[in-house]
């Protein structure tokens, strides 16, 4: 297994100003003292060894849910990618779960429509296809879009949520005992999301034990995760980052998420589920 420090995945920078691009390299030591064991103490470790000595090597897709700037460089990364990757199962980060059904179902209706002329066998009303069109132009401005180029370049799309993961983040936002503190200098109401993402990430894992997805498509947080808890060395990993937006967000770039990490982790620990 690769040390934590090992990790170099590959940084696609969105917009003209990157800044200091060392930060956002791994740490020297990548507080690999301090969340290792956190991981072995938090993280089911069957299936992670599984996926470790089976070779596993996805290709691993972070980027900031917040900035959607980066939606055509990750098309056209993709769509380098195709050539060795030309079709296979991608597991997404969509929240609340049904979204996925929605591009789902507008991705079967849209492609019945365009080779038939009908929709679900009947030739749709005017406004029918007025909604599709406009339900696509406000998909192609979310990352949506990602999901819906996957679907119409042929890969089979699930989602890595648990069903019930809107409930967690909803209630860990609201929690009393903590919806007044900070932790790491930062509100309980920003900081809430780096808690509920570890028991996404424990069932997570579950998912990418069963289904094998050849790619996976998640927020930065998650994905800097996976790789570390895979003991990847970053080759087919890419990061899509926008300096000008990070740079107040993360003040020390990998070391600011590392911390948050830590401290979510070490919560984690002291108050339980």
């Amino acid at each position: 297994m690769n040390k934590f420090s090992s990790l170099s995945p590959n940084i696609i920078w969105v917009g003209e100003e990157v800044g200091d691009r060392e930060k956002w390299k791994m740490p020297a030591d990548c507080f690999e003292k301090e969340l290792g064991p956190l991981f072995t103490q938090i993280y089911p470790q069957q299936p992670i060894g599984f996926l470790r000595d089976s070779g596993y090597d996805p290709i691993i897709i972070g980027y900031v849910h917040e900035d959607a700037k980066a939606l055509n460089l990750v098309k056209k990364t993709l769509e380098k990618l195709k050539a060795d990757q030309p079709q296979g199962t991608a597991a997404v980060e969509i929240l609340p779960v049904e979204g996925l059904d929605c591009i789902m179902a507008f991705h079967g209706a849209a492609k019945e429509f365009r080779e038939r002329g009908t929709i679900e066998g009947k030739i749709p009303k005017e406004e029918v296809i007025a909604r599709l069109e406009t339900f696509r132009d406000q998909l192609l401005q979310t990352w949506g879009a990602v999901t819906l180029w996957l679907l119409e370049n042929g890969f089979r799309v699930i989602n890595i949520e648990h069903p019930n993961a809107l409930e967690w983040v909803l209630k860990n936002k609201n929690n009393p005992r903590l919806v007044t503190k900070e932790f790491v200098g930062i509100p309980w109401s920003e900081f809430h999301q780096f808690y509920t993402t570890i028991r996404r990430d424990i069932f997570g894992l579950s998912i990418l034990r069963r289904e094998r997805p050849e790619i996976i498509f998640v927020g930065l947080s998650h994905a800097i995760k996976y790789d570390l808890l895979l003991g990847r060395n970053g080759e087919r990993s890419y990061y899509f980052l926008d300096y000008q937006f990070l740079q107040h967000l993360l003040p020390s770039g990998m070391e600011t998420i590392l911390l948050w990490l830590k401290a979510a982790h070490e919560l984690y620990l002291r108050e339980g589920w």
